[in-house]
């Protein structure tokens, strides 16, 4: 037995031990859930700022699609998509496959946006 000095209570190295062990344990998961947290701050916050650089990209599109509508231009052009999408995936260090599918998701959204513009 300890006696714990201050507080007349008496108490087995064991069971200090044991709960010592489950408060190390439970700070432990509190540190870890913090610093979860922390990294999903992060995330969200490079989330955000993806969203703003895709929002700048899609008005600069919107620029385009009226430069296309105002002198003749098809708002599809495959080969300026594929130069893009090529150049891209050289220069990436992401897989193949998923920048094709970014980008095809993006030229996508701006040809509608695009051609959108000619009701206008």
């Amino acid at each position: 037995m300890l006696k714990i000095l201050g507080m007349g209570i008496w108490i087995s190295i064991g069971k200090l031990g044991m709960r010592l062990r489950v408060w190390l344990r439970n700070l432990l998961r509190r540190s870890n859930k913090m610093g979860l947290d922390g990294y999903r701050k992060k995330i969200d916050d490079i989330d955000s700022r993806l969203l703003d650089i895709l929002k700048e990209r899609f008005d600069v599109c919107k620029e385009v699609g009226k430069f296309k509508h105002e002198n003749g231009f098809a708002i599809e052009d495959k080969e300026r998509e594929k130069a893009v999408v090529d150049s891209r995936v050289e220069n990436s260090d992401f897989s193949e496959g998923f920048v094709r599918d970014l980008f095809s998701l993006i030229f996508t959204e701006a040809k509608k946006m695009q051609n959108g513009l000619k009701k206008d």
